[in-house]
């Protein structure tokens, strides 16, 4: 039977009267899980214990890897730390509720994902770095809920579904993944889903959209990456300034002494000036100065962490990649 997912927007700007019967809800919600935990404590675990794992629900974050190659040999993994920080905040929240308990005032005041310790100094000294871990036990800490495999392959699915997926069995599997590594987080979600189809997946990660953006004003798509703006439209309109002038040679038997007599009417988006333009013994340059809005001469190495946007003829390769 499919599953339906209900969306309670009547939650949003609600009157005093109906807050006030959710919060009386919620805490009849508590006082259930209490009373649950009290009938019946597992043997082996402490009150606390036991109180902890009736109101939290195990939690799977996986990162997947970007490329194998058959041979099992890592190419390039994950992003671990676009994993570790989205976690982090909602991690220190659930340590803190399981030292406040079960109460209205803890960052989780009803259910909450089981991350309730944190890695301990001999923890931490005893794991290894293949991104592995154990995960049998229901007391886990929050490196022992990560799943790290580096590669993709059949042994590693293997391994996984039996040694980690159907031993947590996890509510909520979250799933990290750069753009170039969506092929192995789908076929990840395939595998959850087949072993575990109640369990709820999330697709996440730092993808093409967050480095990619538009300004509806300028009409203009650009990058941002470590605070570096290096603009796709700059790079097009060169291009484009550099077939016209390429046209006029073609036509007169010569370069342009100008942009302006090639036809090119387009503007620089840093500066609102037109873009820059040289010849050179072989042919000719077309650039922009970039984001410090420093003419460099049509240089499109790095002086001083900046560089012109420079589209050249004959085509020379661009020196940011040497």
């Amino acid at each position: 039977m499919k599953r339906e997912i209900e969306l309670h927007f009547e939650y949003e700007n609600m009157k005093k009267q109906e807050a006030d019967l959710l919060r009386h809800e919620l805490e009849l919600r508590r006082r259930t899980l209490l009373d649950r935990a009290a009938l019946a404590q597992a043997p082996g675990y402490s009150l606390e214990e036991h109180e902890w794992l009736e109101r939290s629900f195990p939690v799977l974050s996986i990162l997947a890897p970007v490329m194998s190659t058959n041979e099992g040999k890592i190419e390039f993994p994950g992003d671990p730390m676009c994993l570790y920080s989205a976690l982090s905040y909602a991690v220190d929240q659930a340590v803190k509720t399981r030292k406040m308990g079960i109460c209205e005032e803890a960052p989780y005041n009803d259910l909450c994902p089981q991350w309730g310790a944190l890695p301990s100094a001999d923890y931490r000294a005893t794991v290894d770095v293949n991104g592995i871990r154990e995960y049998q036990g229901a007391l886990l800490n929050t490196d022992q809920t990560v799943f790290d495999p580096r590669v993709w392959n059949e042994a590693v699915k293997k391994y996984f579904v039996n040694k980690v997926l159907l031993v947590m069995r996890p509510k909520v599997v979250l799933i990290s993944s750069v753009s170039p590594a969506h092929r192995y987080a789908i076929d990840i979600a395939r595998v959850v889903r087949k072993h575990l189809p109640d369990s709820l997946i999330v697709l996440g990660g730092r993808h093409v959209d967050e480095t990619l953006h538009f300004e509806n004003e300028n009409f203009e798509l650009f990058t941002s990456v470590n605070n570096v703006r290096f603009t796709i439209r700059n790079l097009a309109k060169c291009r484009l300034a550099m077939m016209d002038v390429l046209t006029f040679k073609n036509k007169n038997g010569r370069f342009p002494k100008t942009l302006e007599e090639a036809g090119v009417k387009s503007l620089d988006a840093f500066t609102g000036q037109p873009y820059k333009y040289k010849l050179t013994p072989n042919g000719a340059v077309v650039y922009s100065v970039g984001q410090d809005m420093v003419d460099n001469g049509g240089e499109s190495k790095s002086v001083d962490g900046q560089r012109d946007i420079v589209i050249t003829y004959p085509y020379v390769p661009d020196q940011r990649d040497n």
